[in-house]
């Protein structure tokens, strides 16, 4: 386990947030971005799988700024002002999806997945971070 922290620390700053981002809109504006895979899934995975996408691009945003940070903890403000970017990138990648005309379509309700996965893993951000302080 040592050694995976000694690798994170020797990436760059931002790496894991742009590596997310790379997958990220190669998974949503690509046309066919699995090739002829095409998994059986149940009814709504679509909808698990983007909440996911943009559950880990914050996280991996959080987890960015406080490993720039140290010891100095970033405001909550930057938190909620990340997560709405965030989230603005997913209504980005939509409106993205229908002017490109690639085979993908717009659809709300993957952005307001998008919204679900960034929010729901602030709140737990927010939880974790409130719990943390009064611990110490």
């Amino acid at each position: 386990m040592k050694g995976i922290g000694k690798l994170w620390k020797l990436l760059p700053a931002w790496f894991p947030t742009l590596l997310t981002v790379a997958a990220v809109l190669w998974l949503t504006l690509a046309p066919h971005p699995t090739g002829e895979f095409e998994p059986e899934l149940f009814p709504g995975a679509d909808k698990a799988v983007h909440a996911l996408m943009f559950g880990w691009l914050a996280l991996m945003v959080f987890i960015d700024r406080v490993r720039l940070d140290g010891k100095h903890a970033p405001r909550i403000r930057f938190f909620v002002v990340a997560d709405l970017f965030v989230i603005l990138f997913g209504g980005l990648i939509e409106i993205l999806q229908r002017l490109m005309e690639l085979g993908r379509s717009a659809d709300f309700s993957d952005f307001l997945a998008d919204a679900a996965g960034a929010a729901t893993v602030l709140l737990l951000w927010l939880i974790y971070r409130h719990k943390n302080a009064r611990c110490r």
